[in-house]
């Protein structure tokens, strides 16, 4: 095999799925790619235990043919050049040449490679959503889920349900509940994306296109086109019942109120700066009349805000200071409103079609 390309562009390619192929102990060649040539330029294929992927790069085909490379070692290399550049494959070895610069890499063998690991016969449920709606969904719930390995709660909970998208992810402090539409009318689906796989799906995407999602005992296959034709990405899932959240949003609220979102992200940063750990990123929350009083543990730091709506009674109350921020920070509205019951119930935060929750803290 023998490509030529430009440095550039092919390094773009790279870092999208160089995340992919991670060094796995107990199958080491994983860390190496398939570089296939076709009619339509180059396709590489990277796995891990969890995920695979194929996508496609614009090169230059002087000869056909299909070889393993090290995926990290060829970036690194890419990385550090410009302009025309060359892959070939020659007497078991890998030469990346560009101008006067030659670099040697030793060739694994194709057989060791397991290209099995994400067979597909026929589906148990597909859908199509928009790429905007997917990468959307998946970042405003990326930083609700828990960071236990192997839990439900460490991954996103995807629901379609007719025409409807539903993301949510929750650690059991803090909730994100995102409402998109899909453009598949009949059909039903729930499954459980991992965290990691999440995070390594989204660099594929391309925005303004369609996405045909294949789901089969337990793996799911996500596919779109692109100029350079076809990209596949497809995981395993988590197995199990996503906890029924819906059940604990709150109906109704007899407590509301809605402030400046930019000013109380400044406040909740100067309590950072003087809280320890032993404050536990615990913030008091009062309001009193149309004000806001931000204060951080043991009068640290003490911010009062004015209110621009309110509606109940005066209340006090203590919340996460960075699951507040976490929910600030995927807000899309300037103003932030507030929506409880008592100081020891959630608090939701509504967002147009989107709603968050938090859980509030008890203080000893």
């Amino acid at each position: 095999m023998e490509i030529k390309f430009n440095a550039k562009d092919f390094l773009e390619v790279l870092n999208k799925i160089k995340h992919i192929a991670r060094f796995d102990k107990s199958c080491p060649i994983l860390s190496n790619g398939i570089f296939e040539t076709t009619e339509d330029g180059l396709k590489i294929t990277v796995s891990s235990l969890l995920n695979r992927a194929e996508i496609n790069a614009d090169v230059v085909v002087i000869e056909s043919g299909k070889c393993l490379i090290e995926i990290d070692k060829l970036t690194a290399i890419i990385s550090t050049l410009t302009g025309e550049t060359f892959i070939e494959e020659k007497d078991n070895v890998i030469w990346i040449k560009s101008g006067k610069t030659k670099c040697r890499l030793d060739k694994n063998l194709l057989e060791d490679y397991p290209e099995n690991l994400f067979g597909f016969s026929n589906s148990e449920c597909t859908f199509k959503i928009s790429s905007d709606a997917l990468i959307e969904g998946i970042k405003k719930t990326e930083k609700f889920t828990a960071k236990a390995e192997n839990s439900m709660l460490s991954g996103i909970n995807l629901k379609i349900d007719n025409n409807m998208a539903k993301f949510a992810a929750t650690d059991g402090n803090k909730l994100a509940y995102i409402l998109k539409c899909s453009k598949s009318p009949d059909a039903f689906c729930d499954i459980i994306i991992p965290y990691d796989s999440a995070m390594n799906m989204l660099p594929l995407f391309s925005a303004d296109t369609d996405i045909e999602v294949f789901v089969e005992k337990g793996i799911c296959k996500f596919l779109f086109h692109n100029a350079e034709g076809n990209v596949i990405f497809s995981t395993r899932l988590l197995e199990g019942q996503y906890p029924k959240f819906e059940q604990l949003i709150p109906k109704e609220s007899q407590i509301n109120f809605e402030l400046n979102k930019d000013e109380l992200k400044k406040a909740l940063e100067r309590i950072s700066v003087v809280e320890s750990k032993d404050d536990k990123c615990i913030v008091l929350l009062s309001v009193k009349g149309s004000l806001l009083t931000v204060e951080a543990k043991d009068y640290k730091c003490n911010d009062i805000l004015t209110l621009s709506e309110k509606s109940g009674d005066d209340i006090s109350f203590a919340l996460n200071r960075i699951f507040l921020d976490t929910v600030l920070n995927v807000l899309s509205t300037d103003n932030i409103r507030f929506c409880m019951n008592t100081p020891l119930s959630a608090v939701l935060f509504p967002d147009m079609e989107h709603k968050y929750m938090i859980m509030p803290m008890t203080i000893k």
